[in-house]
């Protein structure tokens, strides 16, 4: 089976099925080509049944969020769904935008389709991550305008009265990075890190990092370093064992925007902190979300796509755009293959998934400084 063969929807697979008939009354001594591209076809519906892969995405609006920012930290709780931080943008009366760090926090509850305030964040965060084990929820790192975080908040949801205490610090603030939780065990990798009131204090980071909350003295420990550096805003999700860092961004002058999405993928096994090149996005894609699927999937969508190379434009700068795509690996296979385009475009969002839904949370929903507080809800058929 090809890991990709280009086609964004089912529909050639809805109409070589309508057509299977017609394979077994070939005429006597002649063998056409259609027959052949039939059987292939017959033979990938046959693969992606046999894998309970989703065939599609039904996508629907959700419940409106309190504040439209962007929720790169967003993590699950049971049947909810938690946002902390993000930003969003002002105008001063200058008529200038003004970037905001959001201190808030929200809950959506997905049985009720209602979102509710949940306590202030100790510091205005963005970029950080969230991450939820057992009734706790972690948030690690994150920046605000002048300041890198290194620190990690906890907040015990099954608490009668909730309030966010102190965690195990990270060794030096950090923010942007990709994570996952792996039996109970929470990492982190890349993103950027040092001190952002210097000038040239901060650098990308190398080094991925775990914390076992079952084990709070050891705090932080680093167990890999990344094969390679260069490469910020990476779709991240954990999936069988594994942390997964796909696509990103790299700083490019031959971009339009001064970056390019990329294509690379690699999985950390945890158990053996050895890395996993595999095969690449059949599209770049960067700063989007991704999210796994029944251990068996990860479904990337949002962020920045590329248009068109800069070999191909007048000013030889690639151009980029905000593209609603979504690209479904199967993990067993090493194979990719594009779902239902969700019903807007965003970067910078959150993605879960919750009693077999998809949950796309705010983010930024164009290039120009914009948020949204839109949910994109989708049923997985």
């Amino acid at each position: 089976m090809s890991y990709w063969t280009g086609e964004r929807t089912d529909s050639s697979m809805i109409k070589a099925a309508g057509v299977m008939g017609n394979l077994f009354h070939v005429p006597k001594g002649r063998v056409k080509e259609p027959v052949v591209t039939l059987i292939v076809c017959f033979a990938t519906i046959l693969s992606i049944a046999c894998s309970n892969a989703p065939r599609g995405i039904s996508w629907s609006w959700g419940p409106v969020m309190p504040l439209a920012k962007s929720c790169r930290a967003t993590a699950v709780a049971g049947d909810a769904i938690i946002t902390v931080g993000g930003t969003w943008w002002d105008r001063a009366p200058a008529e200038k935008k003004i970037k905001h760090w959001a201190s808030a926090a929200y809950l959506l509850d997905t049985r009720k389709m209602e979102w509710r305030t949940l306590p202030d964040y100790p510091l205005p965060v963005g970029y950080a991550f969230a991450g939820q084990v057992g009734n706790r929820l972690y948030v690690i790192g994150g920046r605000s305008e002048d300041r890198g975080n290194a620190e990690t908040f906890v907040l015990d949801l099954s608490a009668t009265d909730q309030k966010w205490v102190p965690g195990p610090s990270l060794p030096r603030p950090r923010w942007a990075h990709a994570g996952g939780v792996i039996n109970g065990v929470i990492y982190i990798a890349g993103g950027s890190e040092g001190d952002l009131s210097r000038k040239g204090g901060s650098s990308l980071a190398g080094s991925v990092l775990a914390y076992d909350p079952r084990e709070p003295a050891e705090g932080w420990r680093q167990i890999a370093t990344l094969p390679r550096v260069g490469t910020e805003w990476q779709m991240s999700a954990a999936c069988g064992g594994k942390l997964y860092l796909l696509g990103g961004l790299v700083i490019a002058s031959e971009g339009d925007k001064g970056f390019l999405p990329q294509t690379g993928v690699l999985a950390l096994d945890v158990s053996r902190a050895a890395w996993e090149q595999l095969r690449p996005l059949p599209a770049p894609m960067g700063s989007g979300a991704a999210v796994a699927i029944d251990s068996k999937f990860i479904l990337m969508t949002g962020g920045f796509g590329q248009a068109v190379h800069s070999a191909s434009a007048p000013d030889h700068k690639a151009r980029t755009y905000f593209t609603s795509d979504c690209l479904l690996y199967d993990v067993a296979r090493n194979s990719y293959r594009f779902v239902s385009s969700t019903k807007m475009p965003v970067a910078d969002q959150g993605l879960v998934y919750v009693n077999k839904k998809l949950f796309m949370i705010g983010g930024e929903d164009a290039p120009y400084q914009t948020r949204t507080d839109l949910v994109q809800i989708g049923e997985l058929f």
